[in-house]
């Protein structure tokens, strides 16, 4: 139990910032300190983890006085989550779980595998287990070098599952050190199969190499995965074809599905937006055709897509937290956080868990196996 009784605090004073708080808190309450800026809520917190000192009043935590308490063993009963922090270094994910072991660690010491673990399993029980390296596609230079310094560093600092979604950027010899490094699938996604359409949409890029890493999975043996952008102007024909198309490609584990969005700046800002009936009707036929892979919603829906998606016989995964470059709009369920100028985490799981258990589906954070694409279930 923590117990706050008359605390008080000033950082002068002729102007008291906190006076005569009380208040009890047992194991598993939730308090809320709700109130202006400037009156003290960040104040109170950082005198009950003694990085203020309080001027009067006593703090006691399963009835020890915090006080009293060694530096090193407060930090392992007690955690901070401040409401903006400035990042000096460019740390990963992993590492800055780790930090939570410092207590932990002699003066000096680095983090052990144990505590490495330990990061790990936290990550996973947030359910983060699967990253995606995304970007554009570059045919000229590729990303051989880069790609694969990253993807060590990663894997050298966790066991995070990899997926690499760089389009065909990268030769033949790199995913072959890719599967030594153990990644987990790599995407392709052809997005229209229409050479026209695709030609049009996306000048300078190329429809056939992507046709190649998807066979470049089949050779090496690596589960891969595609995505179909709907409204380009391709037809039903093309769709019904391109599905058809995709079936030959054993190794293909997943197939995401987005709908076209206008875009200003553009030349298919005046484009209307494609219909979610259109991406339902799609997600019906991808499951008649291929019924082995996982039909997901990819970028491009929205939480208002999932029940007529899963209704139409969608798949058992959907995107929870994602990385992205602006600041997104503030919404009731959506987490955000700045990691630095241009870096925003957000995080959808609050409404994406929302609208399922409005469907009366169970949410579980697991991750299939990759490695053997044998059928499709659905596990919510």
């Amino acid at each position: 139990m923590l117990s706050v009784k008359e605390l008080s605090f000033y950082y002068q004073p002729e102007r008291i910032i906190l006076k005569d708080i009380s208040f009890e808190l047992n194991s598993h309450d939730i308090l809320c300190l709700l109130g202006p800026n400037g009156t003290g809520k960040t104040t109170l917190l950082r005198c009950i983890l003694s990085l203020h000192k309080m001027k009067r009043g006593r703090i006691t935590l399963n009835g020890l006085d915090l006080n009293k308490i060694p530096p090193k063993k407060r930090a392992e009963l007690m955690a901070y989550v401040p409401q903006a922090t400035t990042v000096a270094f460019p740390y990963e994910a992993a590492e800055i779980v780790q930090m939570g072991r410092v207590a932990n660690l002699a003066l000096g010491a680095r983090p052990s595998s144990r505590d490495r673990k330990l990061a790990e399993e936290a990550m996973e029980k947030m359910g983060i287990q699967q990253f995606h390296i995304s970007g554009g596609t570059d045919l000229d230079e590729g990303y051989d070098e880069q790609l694969l310094e990253l993807v060590r560093k990663i894997k050298a600092r966790s066991g995070l599952k990899l997926e690499i979604n760089l389009g065909p950027s990268f030769r033949k010899e790199t995913i072959l050190e890719l599967k030594k490094l153990g990644i987990d699938s790599i995407t392709s996604s052809l997005e229209c199969n229409a050479p026209e359409v695709f030609a049009a949409a996306k000048p300078g890029d190329s429809l056939e190499r992507r046709r190649e890493l998807l066979q470049c999975c089949e050779e090496v043996d690596i589960p891969s995965r595609s995505m179909m952008l709907l409204g380009l102007g391709e037809t039903d024909e093309d769709r019904i074809e391109h599905l058809f198309f995709m079936k030959q490609f054993e190794k293909l584990y997943q197939l995401r599905l987005s709908r076209f969005m206008p875009f200003p700046g553009t030349p298919y800002k005046d484009r209307p937006r494609c219909s979610p009936w259109d991406s339902a009707l799609i997600t019906a036929m991808a499951r008649l055709v291929l019924p082995n892979v996982e039909i997901c919603l990819a970028a491009g829906n929205s939480t208002d897509d999932i029940p007529l998606w899963y209704l139409a016989g969608g798949g058992n995964q959907l995107l929870g937290v994602s990385l992205t470059r602006k600041e997104p709009p503030a919404a009731p369920d959506i987490d955000v956080y700045k990691i630095e100028e241009g870096a925003y985490v957000v995080d959808k799981r609050k409404q994406v868990i929302r609208v399922l258990e409005g469907m009366n589906l169970e949410v579980t954070c697991e991750m299939p196996d990759y490695q053997r694409v044998e059928s499709c279930h659905t596990q919510f």
